[in-house]
This record gives structure tokens, sequence and C-alpha cells, in this order.
């Protein structure tokens, strides 16, 4: 029928100008979001995070705190062999400030997310330079974190130990907490002279070191006013191992005793402390205190001779948690004990145990836990966070970090094979790294850039751990552990 026909025209027509023609047909579903995370300076254990979190199904949102340029030395920093892959990558722009840097970032992620569809839900700092952009790019998108009040304190050395020491605790409001006597300075003038004639510790001894940096670099202990400042000098000439320039110098009081290491992860301000660790340091290749690290092993409060003491520095380590405003995410905190129990705080970081992470593994077959996991949980799933325990329970193994070290400067023609195949038959023997290769200069080792490699050992009977550790140190005492170029 001809007019039936040109009267469903015309409804047609009419029904394309309403625009209602439209709202007979279903809609098409919106595409579901993908989750991502947003991980800054995703360098050393940060790298690990990230692959830890991807591996979770979550995107990578990569933010870099600098420019490439001046993070181009920590670009080695990531674990061999490990992959990672990244959603989105953001840098920065020269000269930008740190607030500037953070709202940049907030514009970009906002930008990505909607060009990707990306439903943006944590933002964590992956290495020690992502520490203050992390706090301030996550307050800015309301994603939870540790806020930018306080961040300075939790990146710069000084400003940590004096706020620290500004803290009264609830239980002590009249006492100030135990923090290192010190002072900076940009150079080292008649102030300086003046403090240090001031304090005149006998005998004297004050550690100087760069107000920013990490891995033990250009940490010295100073013997007399006149070295002080010889070394202040020196390092104000320079840029630090992350590429940053030293604008100040830190001298402080020299803690006796031994050092020790409080891994934490924090959700809402309840903290779990997720590692105890003791360092074996030395002195050697030039410096007169133990500053070179040699390996690490594990504690567990309940089987320790020592169990009160080290309570009471998971005690403090609670405070300086509090003190320094880490209510989420990782802590990384670093403590000298005394045989008679005075506990000070050498420096957190608001970021996991660094290493590249190499520690991960046999950290969870001697504990089932470890830190980059957790610290997964704390942001993604609340429940396995709340299921860990307080603290790492009782060993199944004893795991140990060796840290190789070279006494000798040269070419490298090879790493001794003989050595090597013994090392790889060893009982405890898990996994390990080189880091040098033929070719390349070798220095002494002085601090945690110029390491030899590491090495990863775990067993359940600690005698044969420490067996195998102790080879490892004749190794490097022989002298024959590395095989160098004849010197023309």
């Amino acid at each position: 029928d001809k007019a039936a026909l040109n009267a469903d025209y015309a409804r047609i027509e009419e029904l394309c100008e309403s625009g209602a023609i439209y709202e007979l047909s279903s809609k098409a579903p919106a595409p579901e979001q993908k989750k991502a995370v947003i991980v800054v300076d995703p360098f050393t254990t940060g790298a690990v995070l990230a692959a830890e979190i991807y591996s979770r199904g979550y995107s990578i949102v990569c933010v870099y705190s600098a420019s490439m340029a001046d993070l181009e030395k920590l670009l080695s920093f990531i674990p061999h062999g490990l992959e990672l892959h990244f959603e989105a990558v953001i840098g920065q722009i020269e000269g930008f400030s740190e607030e500037k840097a953070a709202i940049y970032s907030a514009g970009e992620v906002l930008r990505i997310s909607q060009e990707k569809n990306l439903d943006v839900v944590a933002c964590v700092a992956g290495a020690e330079t992502g520490v203050q952009l992390s706090d301030r790019l996550a307050e800015k998108l309301s994603l939870r974190g540790n806020g930018s009040e306080g961040t300075e304190a939790r990146r710069n050395k000084f400003d940590m130990a004096e706020k620290l020491r500004a803290y009264r605790s609830p239980e002590s409001p009249d006492t100030p907490t135990r923090a290192v006597m010190q002072i900076k300075t940009k150079k080292f003038d008649k102030d300086t002279e003046a403090w240090l004639a001031d304090w005149n510790p006998v005998p004297f001894k004050a550690i100087v070191k760069p107000v920013e940096s990490a891995g033990s670099d250009d940490v010295k202990l100073c013997l007399s006013a006149s070295e002080v400042k010889s070394h202040v000098e020196y390092i104000l000439s320079k840029s630090n191992s992350l590429g940053i320039a030293n604008n100040e110098v830190l001298i402080q009081e020299y803690l006796e005793g031994e050092e020790f290491v409080v891994d934490s992860v924090s959700r809402d301000g309840v903290s779990k402390i997720v590692g105890i660790w003791q360092y074996d340091k030395v002195a050697v290749n030039g410096h007169t205190a133990p500053i070179v690290y040699l390996g690490q092993k594990t504690l567990c409060i309940e089987e320790e001779e020592n169990s009160l003491l080290l309570q009471k520095m998971v005690d403090y380590n609670m405070k300086v948690l509090k003190a320094l405003g880490i209510k989420n995410g990782p802590g990384h905190g670093e403590y000298k004990m005394s045989p008679t129990g005075d506990v000070c705080l050498v420096e957190i970081g608001s970021r996991c145990h660094g290493a590249e992470g190499c520690w991960r593994e046999v950290m969870r077959e001697s504990h089932g836990i470890d830190q980059v996991t957790a610290t997964a949980d704390c942001y993604l799933h609340p429940p396995s966070f709340e299921d860990l325990p307080m603290y790492p329970p009782r060993h199944k193994a004893y795991p140990r970090v060796v840290f190789m070290i070279s006494y000798q400067e040269g070419i490298l023609k090879m790493f001794n094979p003989e050595f090597l195949e013994e090392i790889k038959k060893f009982r405890s023997f898990r996994d390990m790294e080189i880091f040098v290769t033929p070719g390349q200069r070798v220095l002494p080792t002085t601090d945690c850039f110029t390491f030899v490699g590491n090495l990863r050992l775990c067993h359940v009977d600690e005698k044969v751990v420490q067996g195998e550790y102790d080879r490892i140190r004749e190794m490097e005492n022989s002298g024959k552990m590395l095989i160098f170029e004849d010197k023309e």
C-alpha cells in the first residue's frame, strides 16, 4: 500500500528530527574502565613493586619526578631480567618546582585517564627520589597517601631528625624523642666551626654526609674538625650518586652500636612490621667507620636473646612513623642500637627497602611475607593487609643477602670461574647477580654504588648459611675472586 508506505517514511523522518529514533535502539554498554596505579620513579625495588602490581591486573602509569637527564643514573637500578609494562609515561619539564611538578603530573594523569579510560586507584613512590612528588600527587588526585604537609621531612635527613626530636608521644608528652645531634651547612664557615667547638665530642667523631642521598653515598666518619671541613667542601663540589647536586651537608654525632632495619607497611595509620634485618658492616677501603655493607640477615623478636631491646627498637620505630606522618604505604627505617639499648634513628624512607628487591624471595621463603607484596596489599587488597601479623613470624629458614665487595682497582678480565662454580653449588645458594663486566673498571667498594654483585642465601640450617657466608668473605680477602687485566 503506497499510502501506508509514505506514512511510514514520514514517521521515520519525524522520529529522526526529534531524535526519538535513537531511543528506539538499545544503547551500547560503556567500555569498562581499567584500574591503574601510579608509580613515581619505578627504580630499584620500586620496579619490583610496579611488576607486582601489574601482575595483579592493574595498568601502571609511570611518573618520573624529574627529567630523564636528571634521572639518568637511576636507569640502571632495575633488576636484571625484570620486564616492566607501562600504560603511559609522564616526564617532567625542566625548572618546575615540586609543587608545579605535582600540578602538571596531576593534569597529565587526568588527561591520560580520560583518553585511555583508566580508573586510577593508587599512587606510590617507587624510589627515594619519588617520595615528595608521590605525596603531593596523591593528595591532588584525592588518593590514599601521606599528604604534602611534612613531605620535606620524609626526604631531607636534617628536617627528618628535627621533626622527630620535636615529637612528643602521648605516653611521654613532656619528653623529647631521641634524635641525632646535628647541624646542616651550605659551607664550612665560622658558625659551623663554632658549633663543632661547642659540641667538642671526646673522642672526636662526626659523621659527614649529603643532606639528600642514598646508599651510603659520600658518608664519612671524620676524626677532627679539619677533616670535617675537608669533607664538607668535597661533598659540596659534586653531585650525589642519584645525580642531584649537593647544596647542603649534614654533620652529625657518630652513633655507636649495631645497625638494624625495620621495614613496615601502613594503612590509615595502622602499621605492620614486615621485616627486621641486622646489617653486617665494616670499615674498609679508606673508611674509618663501618660504612661498607657486607650483608644482612633477618631477625625475629621472639627468637632472639636481645628480644627486649629489639622490641624497644620496634616501638621506637612506631614513634618515628607517627612523628613523620608515614601513615600509608611502606617505611624503611635504619637504626643504631648501642649495647645498653640506646636506640636512635639513622634515617627512614617512605618507600620500600632498596637493593633492587633482591631480598624479596628469601624473605618469603623464611618468613612467608615480604614488604613488596604487603605494600601492594595495603593499597589494593585491604583484607590481605589486615591478615598480616604485627611482626614477622618465626624463621622457617634463614635468609642472608650477601653484598660482594672489592678491595682492588683495575680493569676486570673475569670473575674467577672456579669460585663462581663453587658458589653455585652452595647448599644455601638461591640466586646471584654480578654487577661488573669484563673490560669494566672496578673500584674498591666504598658504598652501595660500588658493589661487585650480590648473592642470596637461604637454608633451614643457620649454620650452613653462616659457613657459606664466611666462605664468600674468604674469596674476597684472597684477592683472587676478581681477575684483572695485566697492568701495562
